[in-house]
């Protein structure tokens, strides 16, 4: 998939912030699919995702054995497996730590570039002032 990305333009300090779409260059995603799936992100997380149903989300955290925390991220079900949203910077450390264990399961863990993340944004009095979206 071809990516061209937006022209750089400075936060501007407005209050009244435009609908607005934005790249989320600074954050990833990564993708867990298999059999084994849902039963090794419930060890690996500290979301109850056997609880998790197609239209949730939920903030978790990978620990290491010790209760480390490894990376925050944002999980939800995609398709058969999970899918999270993290910074970039901790994607591929991050990666590394949660597949250790996953020889003995059934799963393909393994970062998405393909999809591009965006985030929406608006300045949240419209709707109060009962203007149109």
């Amino acid at each position: 998939m071809a990516f061209t990305p937006f022209p750089p333009r400075q936060p501007t300090a407005s209050a009244r912030l435009p609908l607005t779409l934005m790249t989320l260059d600074d954050w990833a995603l990564a993708t867990i699919t298999g059999a084994d799936s849902e039963k090794y992100m419930q060890g690996q997380v500290t979301a109850d995702v056997s609880q998790m149903t197609e239209d949730q989300h939920l903030l978790a955290a990978h620990c290491d054995a010790k209760g480390k925390m490894w990376s925050n991220l944002r999980l939800f079900r995609d398709g058969d497996g999970f899918a999270w949203i993290e910074r970039r910077s901790v994607r591929e450390p991050q990666l590394t730590e949660l597949k250790k264990y996953a020889v003995f399961s059934k799963v393909t863990i393994a970062p998405d570039d393909e999809r591009v993340l965006l985030g929406v944004a608006r300045f949240s009095g419209a709707r109060r002032a009962g203007k149109p979206l």
